[in-house]
């Protein structure tokens, strides 16, 4: 990057040519912002049960983990400012579309909405590079939005107003949503505290001037921090990324210990039918009861093996049928002592195992 472009960067929209016309020039480190349109990048906005840099932690490991893009960048927003939960609002998009549009996967880009200059509270309809963009906005958070293709109407204004209505939506004198009347349609205004990008893309662009920065700056050049503070501030700096690192983590490990759980289920489940000593005899007599059921267009729902017997918890009325079902089952080589509990819906038997079958078959034959 060229000492120029450090100095003097500028805010970059694109035409309908294809090429980017300044917009917007001033000082602002970190080098030039080429403004992605609609269509470019993904917006959403989600509850975190967190503030500050932990909460902006998960909901970037969430993102990431339903993100479509082979290659995202994301910007994450927390309004601090609010009480109560706390909503996060997530822009991303893929680099491959930041090459196609500016020829460089690297460049510097920021969403249209972004660009623009935020407001304290009301509504706006703005003029956006491709269709329009109407917000509203509460405590200097925008917490609803809307893209059209064309200029929308009062009554498109107010489908959007139905839509966007929530538990931070402003109300009137007596707890009431307010209805906020279509405003007229303006060209944007952008922002002109894009002062400073964050290296990892966590938070959104902060509003610092220039004046401030250098400020800051006499500051610390005045009052050097000590050996041993610094060291304490570095030490701190670490656990806070650990922390944040380790929320990470558990968020987006969250799917496959439930996966986990399930499959360990699974696993004590086989080994309580283990301890019958012959899984094959279940199967015999699980798909005897099976034809059984096919005839009444019932189904099994529940399998459990308790104090050795087997108890199959059916779905589907069984009908006029119990006494024949029942009588069925008992003439069958896998199970004894059937019965029927109404209540529960259970079919409760023993079952025999294969030794059970191979003594009384031996017993059956004549010396």
């Amino acid at each position: 990057m060229s000492i120029f472009n450090f100095v003097l960067p500028r805010l970059l929209a694109p035409t309908n040519e294809g090429h980017f016309k300044p917009v917007l020039s001033g000082i602002r480190f970190g080098g030039s912002l080429h403004i992605l349109p609609h269509g470019s990048f993904t917006y959403s906005r989600r509850r975190v049960p967190l503030s500050g840099s932990k909460g902006r932690a998960v909901a970037l490991a969430q993102a990431k983990y339903e993100t479509r893009y082979k290659d995202p960048t994301f910007i994450v927003d927390i309004n601090e400012k609010t009480s109560g939960p706390k909503e996060a609002s997530i822009w991303s998009w893929d680099k491959e579309t930041v090459r196609a549009l500016t020829g460089s996967p690297s460049t510097r880009v920021i969403p249209e909405p972004l660009a623009r200059k935020p407001m304290k509270n009301g509504a706006r309809i703005v003029r956006a590079l491709q269709g329009f963009d109407g917000e509203i906005w509460l405590d200097d958070e925008c917490i609803a939005s809307r893209w059209w293709a064309l200029e929308p109407d009062t009554q498109e204004w107010e489908r959007f107003l139905a839509g966007a209505r929530s538990s931070t939506w402003p109300v009137d004198e007596n707890g009431y949503p307010l209805s906020i009347e279509r405003p007229e349609t303006s060209d944007p205004v952008w922002d002109k505290g894009l002062f400073w990008v964050t290296p990892d893309w966590r938070s959104r662009l902060s509003s610092l001037s220039p004046l401030q920065v250098a400020a800051t700056c006499l500051l610390v050049a005045a009052a050097p921090v000590s050996c041993q503070g610094a060291g304490y501030l570095n030490l701190q700096s670490k656990i806070n990324a650990l922390d944040t690192e380790l929320i990470e983590l558990r968020a987006a490990s969250e799917p496959w210990l439930q996966l986990r759980r399930r499959a360990l289920a699974d696993a004590q489940y086989a080994a309580n039918l283990s301890e019958l000593g012959d899984p094959a005899s279940i199967v015999f007599a699980l798909m005897d009861l099976s034809d059984v059921l096919a005839e009444d267009q019932a189904s099994l729902e529940r399998v459990e093996y308790i104090d050795g017997e087997l108890r199959t918890t059916v779905r589907g009325g069984i009908g006029q049928n119990v006494v024949s079902l029942v009588s069925t089952l008992e003439q069958s080589a896998s199970w004894n002592g059937v019965r029927y509990d109404p209540n529960s819906r259970q079919i409760i038997g023993q079952v025999q195992t294969q030794s059970d079958l191979s003594t009384s078959e031996t017993a059956g034959v004549a010396p």
